[in-house]
């Protein structure tokens, strides 16, 4: 992880804004979307593939993932571990639905139309 306080605290108030956004849209669902087996790379939408109102979220160098494909009201949470945690730098997890995933790079967006782009990771113009 860079010494960099300032990304550091970027990163933080990054996950800070995920978790508000996940929150906001916990009587939706989320299900898997898309994973990449040569980069480890993992998304998923939490409500409508097209959009509005939905949140995508795309994780990299993932090295953990369980839990169901599809459920209804998520109720996912992040954490960010500065030092990397046990495993990760990222850990996102819904306990209730046996959802886990842990990853070194996370980025999200809302609203966005992944029938159109296919993917926030490697979207199709």
């Amino acid at each position: 992880m860079p010494s960099n306080p300032s990304l550091q605290a970027d990163l933080v108030r990054d996950v800070e804004e995920l978790n508000r956004e996940l929150a906001s849209r916990s009587r939706q669902g989320a299900r898997f979307w898309h994973y990449l087996v040569s980069h480890s790379t993992f998304e998923f939408v939490v409500g409508p593939a097209i959009g509005p109102r939905n949140l995508v979220v795309c994780l990299t160098a993932t090295v953990r993932l369980a839990g169901p494909v599809t459920w209804s009201r998520q109720r996912i949470a992040a954490r960010f571990y500065p030092e990397g945690g046990q495993y990760a730098r990222y850990a996102l997890e819904d306990p209730e639905a046996g959802f886990m995933v842990w990853a070194d790079s996370l980025s999200w967006s809302k609203d966005y139309n992944l029938v159109k782009h296919e993917s926030l990771y490697l979207p199709r113009q």
